[in-house]
């Protein structure tokens, strides 16, 4: 069984991992456009949503021959990619109109960041095989739970968008933009006030499992903590790791997942069934493309 994780993580707040937002490509194939609509995007760059300076539709990122590739689908401006400890890569060019298909490549190496105007900071780790199985763990290989409570009815539907990629086969719940695409949500702020009331009632019903939370949270933070964040030097974010790192170290960190806390609990409630695929009937259908 192909074991290999390949991910996007959207730096909403480049201060705060908290407001992380993750996406799987789990199937060859899987594509994905980032920019500041969120009506014409997958990944949307909250912090350009006001803005013009990012494009609408500003790039794609799909999988194919077993990794990952970008494309610049922006007449405006460049795309930038670097990788930890080793000098920028070219910048993908703009496109010279809307007619162009726009400079694409492969993203080079195990894990590298992308920006663009506006604020667009995205963390691209790919094939990360030997930490897969302890990212997806969460902790939770034990019941952590004895009785876990049912989900109240003023969040079922929300809970079920979390948890339907997980009862559909993936590995990893929906991001937030993937539930407010779902839901057809308008505020962001209103999904996150929802989302964390619904971590809490099941933290506070059990506090085994907020323990194992905070647990996994610091086991996280430490993991997460040795990288540093990208620093922008000129157009270019990039790591700025020690001389003198230990190369197996840093490696390690680089294979660092970070997760939001609402991840565990909807993997706590598809393992327990408190949300199932009948479920799934709370959401609007998806619309066909």
């Amino acid at each position: 069984m192909d074991q290999s994780l390949f991910t996007v993580t959207n730096r909403v707040d480049a201060h705060d991992r908290r407001q992380d937002e993750l996406f799987e490509f789990g199937a060859e194939g899987q594509s994905r456009t980032f920019g500041r609509d969120h009506e014409a995007c997958d990944i949307v760059i909250w912090p350009a949503h006001n803005g013009t300076s990012l494009a609408r539709r500003a790039g794609e990122i799909w999988r194919w021959g077993d990794e990952l590739w970008i494309r610049n689908l922006s007449t405006t401006h460049e795309i930038d990619i670097s990788t930890p400890g080793n000098p920028p890569e070219q910048p993908l060019r703009r496109r010279r109109d809307h007619a162009a298909r726009g400079a694409a490549c492969s993203i080079p190496g195990p894990i590298a960041v992308v920006t663009a105007p506006g604020g667009c900071l995205l963390e691209i780790r790919q094939d990360q095989i030997a930490y897969a199985g302890q990212a997806l763990d969460y902790g939770l290989a034990e019941p952590t739970v004895a009785v876990v409570p049912e989900v109240p009815d003023e969040y079922r539907r929300l809970a079920a968008a979390l948890c339907e990629p997980l009862l559909r086969g993936s590995r990893l719940p929906a991001a937030y933009a993937e539930v407010m695409a779902r839901l057809k949500l308008s505020s962001l702020r209103a999904l996150r006030r929802d989302v964390e009331a619904l971590c809490e009632h099941y933290t506070g019903a059990s506090a085994q499992l907020a323990r194992r939370v905070e647990q996994r949270r610091r086991r996280q933070e430490a993991t997460l903590g040795g990288l540093p964040d990208p620093v922008r030097h000129g157009a270019i974010y990039k790591f700025d790791l020690p001389d003198s790192a230990d190369a197996s170290a840093a490696d390690s960190r680089a294979g660092g997942l970070a997760l939001p806390d609402y991840y565990e609990v909807a993997i706590l409630l598809v393992r327990h069934y408190r949300i199932t695929i009948d479920d799934l009937v709370l959401i609007p259908a998806a619309e066909a493309s």
